[in-house]
C-alpha cells in the first residue's frame, strides 16, 4: 500500500529535512572549532608552566629544546628573565617573563570570550533545530491522521 502525500506537504518535509541537515552541519563545525580553542588554551597553559619552571632555573642549566616529532636539541638557558613570543604574522618579540605570562592570559581570555560566543550561537542553532524537528513531526502526524481517515 502506497502512502499518498500532498505535494505541498512533501515539499515542506523536504525543506525541513534540508534545514535540519544544515543546522546539524553548523553544530558540527562549531564543535570542531570549540575543540581547537580548547587545544589552544591547553597549549597556553603548558607554555605558562614551562616558562615559569624554566625562569626558576639557573643560567647555563642544560635543557632539551623540542623541534617536533619527539626530537630535541640539547641547549642551555642563556637568559632566564626573558622569552621570545610570537605576536602574529610570523613576528616574534622579546618579553620579560611576567609580561609574556600576562600576554598569554589575555590571549586565553580572548579565546574564552570567543568560545562563549560560539556556545551562544550553538544554543541558538539547537533551538532552531528543535523547532524544525517539531514542525517535521507535526506534518508526519498530520499525514498519519489523513491516512487513518482513508
Amino acid at each position: 500500500m502506497e502512502i499518498e502525500i500532498d505535494p505541498k506537504k512533501r515539499e515542506e518535509l523536504q525543506n525541513l529535512l534540508a534545514s535540519a541537515e544544515s543546522y546539524r552541519k553548523q553544530l558540527e563545525s562549531i564543535s570542531v572549532q570549540l575543540q581547537m580553542f580548547e587545544s589552544a588554551k591547553a597549549e597556553i597553559e603548558m607554555a605558562k608552566e614551562a616558562i615559569t619552571t624554566l625562569s626558576k632555573k639557573e643560567k647555563d642549566t642544560k635543557v632539551l629544546v623540542p623541534v617536533g616529532a619527539e626530537t630535541f636539541f640539547e641547549g642551555k638557558i642563556v637568559d632566564n628573565s626573558k622569552v621570545i613570543v610570537g605576536v602574529g604574522a610570523n613576528v616574534f618579540i622579546e618579553k620579560a617573563i611576567e609580561e609574556a605570562i600576562q600576554s598569554m592570559e589575555r590571549r586565553k581570555e580572548k579565546i574564552d570570550k570567543t568560545m562563549g560566543e560560539f556556545l551562544n550561537t550553538a544554543r541558538e542553532i539547537e533551538s532552531k533545530l528543535e523547532e524544525v524537528n517539531a514542525a517535521y513531526l507535526k506534518i508526519l502526524r498530520e499525514i498519519q491522521e489523513q491516512q487513518k481517515e482513508k
